[in-house]
């Protein structure tokens, strides 16, 4: 060796302090250097007995760790991710830790993005899967033309999450777990810009909330298991993917109460209106909300808006750039006031619209 730590000192709790110069390791150095090993396989072997063999299953499993040769062997990073896969029991939180901006369209193509999202067939779950990666359809999604808008949609998308909807929902009478809640490997998506343009609602109201919202009925439809391409944008989305596309529960605004203002308005003179009611209720597509977007409510009127909603999507808090795809402004599903709702604007800006503009329609969804 040419290079050894000059007046190294090495402590119970392995502190080195001491700087760098060249020479020669001297036989007490390297006692130094020997004891502090042997320091940390003892804390190793410490972790192991207070993990039950969760972590490491036993010593022989430390020694193989430290054999350099184990290294060479082609399922050693597997079985160091099978040991470790009870930490977050569903194995995606690598996955949303990373944002990878990669087409994943070939793994849709050769039919392996199934195994990959569910972790069979010889696939990790999630392999090769992360927030930020894109996937094209085969055809472009558009809304009805009954929502005022006739601008063509967009046929990419956006993986926001791994298991982002993880636990959502409530079960119902005669309907078992894994479903109700969702108990299973999914990823959420979304379009890279909108699915065309719609308006919120037909007229100038908010009344029965987000649930019985034009944009929620009539635009994004009510879940289904029949695909048409000159449907809603669940039956396009039903037809383009088929069960894959999963039906699950929601909380979402059902109600608003015109006598009371919303005081994150900054404009006082505002009309009143806020959402104080909100209900369990089956869902393909949906808008998404202020803090899947944000991270936090701007404008949205009460925790009504909330819901199920209520932390941010993985892609969006990495790369704020996605926010804002394509410059589309578009809809978000919060309330505002009785004649407004949340929208997201064209340069970026947090922002509240009358629900009859003409506005971008970007849902979230889920496949398995």
């Amino acid at each position: 060796m040419s290079k050894f730590l000059n007046n190294m000192t090495v402590d119970g709790d392995l502190s080195v302090t001491g700087g760098i110069s060249s020479g020669t390791v001297t036989a007490q150095q390297f006692s130094y250097l020997s004891g502090a090993t042997s320091n940390i396989q003892q804390q190793i072997t410490n972790l192991t007995n207070n993990t039950t063999g969760k972590l490491l299953s036993s010593k022989e499993d430390i020694v193989a760790c430290t054999d350099p040769s184990y290294f060479a062997s082609a399922t050693a990073v597997k079985e160091i991710n099978n040991n470790l896969a009870w930490i977050d029991g569903s194995s995606t939180g690598s996955h949303n830790s990373h944002y990878v901006s990669i087409n994943i369209t070939p793994y849709y193509q050769d039919g392996s993005l199934w195994d990959r999202i569910a972790g069979t067939n010889g696939y990790d779950a999630f392999e090769g899967i992360y927030p930020g990666c894109i996937l094209d359809m085969s055809r472009p999604i558009t809304a009805p033309a009954t929502g005022g808008g006739t601008v063509e949609g967009t046929k990419r998308l956006m993986v926001l999450e791994c298991n982002g909807k993880y636990n959502v929902g409530q079960p119902a009478t005669g309907e078992s777990s894994p479903n109700f809640p969702i108990r299973y490997n999914h990823i959420v998506l979304a379009p890279v810009g909108d699915f065309g343009k719609s308006c919120w609602n037909s007229t100038d109201t908010t009344e029965g909330g987000y649930y019985n919202s034009f944009i929620n009925q009539q635009i994004l439809g009510t879940p289904t298991t029949v695909g048409n391409i000159a449907g809603t944008i669940n039956e396009q989305l039903y037809y383009e993917f088929g069960n894959h596309l999963k039906t699950y529960k929601e909380r979402i605004s059902t109600l608003i109460d015109t006598n009371i203002k919303n005081y994150r308005i900054p404009d006082k003179n505002i009309e009143n209106g806020v959402s104080n009611s909100s209900k369990y209720h089956y869902v393909q597509s949906i808008l998404l909300s202020e803090i899947e977007l944000y991270g936090s409510i701007i404008f949205g009127s009460s925790a009504f808006d909330i819901g199920t909603s209520k932390k941010q999507f993985s892609a969006f808090q990495y790369n704020v750039h996605d926010m804002t795809t394509n410059y589309s402004w578009f809809w978000l599903r919060d309330i505002v006031t009785s004649k407004r709702a949340a929208s997201h604007i064209i340069y970026g800006s947090a922002d509240y619209s009358l629900t009859t503009a003409k506005l971008g329609v970007r849902p979230s969804f889920i496949l398995a």
